[in-house]
């Protein structure tokens, strides 16, 4: 599966659609058997849903210290906390995120000559890139402890195994 079959049909106007989106675009994936994309998309997909996550101090206290197990939570529904609604741009963010762990990698593989995964994590890397504008993209070029862009021309994210902007 081509990156750029996924970027005509990503919708980056509504978060729903655009997880929906990833979840469909995975099925695709794993009925081609395209397992670069399936692992980057799952990963994706997997710290997407990290991010609703609500922290355990959200959940209600109410415990008891009575019954036969001391601090359970009682009555229906005690444990349960409503997920964090994520924008399009929290979404948008964490698959530049994760596009951007790829890059910053397959550049430490590349240098220590590990060519086969250093091809890996750029094609990996391309699939995200899909479903980003290229400002978007653009702005996720760099190492996370670089203040400036990198050189969005150097990286080829439409094949994904091109030389890398840093060397």
């Amino acid at each position: 599966m081509a990156a750029d079959e996924i970027e005509h049909e990503v919708d980056r106007e509504d978060a729903d659609a655009l997880r929906a989106q990833l979840r469909t675009t995975l099925t695709e994936a794993m009925k081609a058997r395209d397992a670069v994309a399936v692992r980057a998309l799952r990963t994706t997909i997997g710290a997407v849903e990290n991010a609703e996550a609500v922290p355990p101090t959200a959940f209600p206290s109410a415990t008891s210290s009575e019954g036969p197990i001391a601090g359970a939570a009682v009555g229906v529904g005690a444990t349960e906390a409503a997920r964090r609604e994520m924008s399009v741009d929290d979404v948008l963010e964490i698959i530049g995120h994760e596009m951007n762990e790829r890059l910053v990698a397959a550049d430490q593989y590349e240098a220590g000559g590990h060519e086969e995964r250093t091809h890996t994590l750029r094609a990996e890397a391309a699939v995200l890139a899909a479903f980003l504008t290229d400002q978007r993209r653009r702005r996720f070029l760099r190492a996370p402890d670089e203040d400036t862009e990198a050189d969005a021309d150097g990286v080829d994210l439409d094949e994904g195994d091109e030389d890398s902007a840093h060397t």
